[in-house]
């Protein structure tokens, strides 16, 4: 009966706010292969709440989207590929990992069309939060720690997160959403410069060249929008509270990642320095992907293979990692479905009625760009963010296909 469907809804909002805030917290005791693993449970926690609703989600799925079918013919391909070559697949955890996103989008879907907007304005408060509480965490040890051996420690050991990286990951959501609540005329005034002076901050503190890139792509999508006056009008003060945010940082001194960060860039010479080793990592890598081009290694190829030391899980590259672990066949798949949604979200901004949506498809598309230097579509953090933010814009999407067929009739 309907308390039973709301009770279903209410452990499933209680699981996503698990999804959100237990892989950061996480980090503090496990490494990343672990927090995937215990995310994606409970993923799975959230799926088996909504089933029926991905049930009926999957089947009009399958029935409408052309895209949807092509790509799942790929895949299952692909699982036969590695049938054939005796990958282990069914032995690895982050089979699990990938194999519960699918109903997890599925689930997202069924749970945005009863949530809305009101869904998508709680995620970024738990997220918000959550971020929050780690920044405090990271302030509470800073302040009890030798400024040398925390200047050494940070950037690649944090003491939450496991690697500044993955904060900026999170840094480059916040600030989207935030946008786009900025659009809908939720945040005071104050709110907007508190934050947006704070993410200038941390983002150039932490001398995060992959989230400026992404944030450099957000805006200049945004910028096609035929309201971009509107806009520009709309984001003035969180443009000027970020760059407030960032001369207060150079202002505070703690300049030494932002000045590495730099000194890196201008090296044009040496390209491997400019990419931090990333193109020594995807030459290695490349070498593997040649001997099984069609269907890849499987799951968590990068560790397995052996492919690169030092604690490295992921290529920095999404396309380099999904063609080890996925070869051509389940890249191409998972490319279709990427570029399909890339037009989808262009065709949302080129529209002045569907401003919103338009801004969130802008940051899916960042995001995008993002995973093509860092393991955005490794981490479960970013996966499972980007995943909610899709179901929310592919939710508009369908309701709006609706409304254009009942004034068509």
């Amino acid at each position: 009966g309907t308390r039973f469907t709301r009770g279903r809804y209410l452990a499933s909002s209680f699981f996503i706010c698990a999804v959100i805030g237990f892989p950061i917290f996480a980090t503090i005791a496990f490494n990343s292969m672990e927090v995937n693993f215990f995310t994606a449970l409970i993923q799975l926690m959230f799926c088996f709440c909504l089933l029926p609703e991905i049930g009926r989600e999957a089947v009009s799925s399958f029935k409408e989207s052309r895209v949807f079918r092509v790509c799942l013919v790929l895949m299952g391909v692909t699982v036969l590929g590695w049938f054939y070559l005796y990958i282990p697949f069914y032995g690895i955890y982050r089979t699990l990992v990938y194999v519960v996103q699918i109903p997890f989008f599925f689930a997202l879907l069924a749970w945005f069309r009863v949530k809305g907007s009101d869904g998508l304005t709680q995620i970024f408060y738990v997220k918000l939060g959550v971020v929050s509480i780690a920044v405090l965490y990271m302030i509470y040890i800073y302040c009890g720690q030798d400024i040398d051996l925390w200047r050494k420690m940070i950037k690649g050991r944090p003491p939450i997160y496991r690697h500044l990286r993955h904060f900026n990951y999170d840094l480059a959501i916040l600030i989207g959403l935030s946008a786009w609540l900025i659009l809908k005329d939720k945040l005071s005034y104050k709110t907007v410069f508190g934050l947006f002076f704070t993410f200038g901050f941390l983002t150039f503190w932490s001398g995060a060249r992959g989230q400026l890139l992404s944030l450099g792509v957000f805006f200049l999508l945004i910028m096609l929008s035929p309201q971009r006056i509107y806009l520009v009008r709309k984001f003035h003060l969180a443009v000027m509270a970020f760059l407030a945010g960032a001369v207060a940082l150079v202002l505070s001194g703690e300049t030494h990642m932002l000045l590495s960060s730099m000194s890196r860039s201008v090296e044009i010479e040496d390209f491997r320095r400019i990419s931090s080793n990333r193109s020594e990592i995807w030459l290695a890598t490349m070498v593997y992907v040649k001997d099984s081009l069609a269907f890849g290694y499987g799951p968590e190829a990068l560790v397995r293979l052996n492919v690169w030391r030092g604690g490295i899980v992921q290529p920095h590259n999404f396309i380099v990692q999904f063609l080890l672990e996925f070869g051509a066949t389940g890249t191409a798949s998972i490319l279709i479905l990427l570029i399909s949604s890339a037009c989808m979200y262009i065709s949302f901004i080129l529209r002045k009625e569907l401003l919103g949506v338009g801004l969130l498809g802008g940051l899916l598309m960042s995001l995008m760009i993002f995973a093509l230097v860092d393991g955005v579509f490794y981490h479960i953090v970013p996966i499972t963010m980007y995943l909610i933010i899709a179901a929310y814009v592919f939710n508009i999407a369908k309701s709006n296909t609706v409304l254009k067929n009942e004034l068509n009739k």
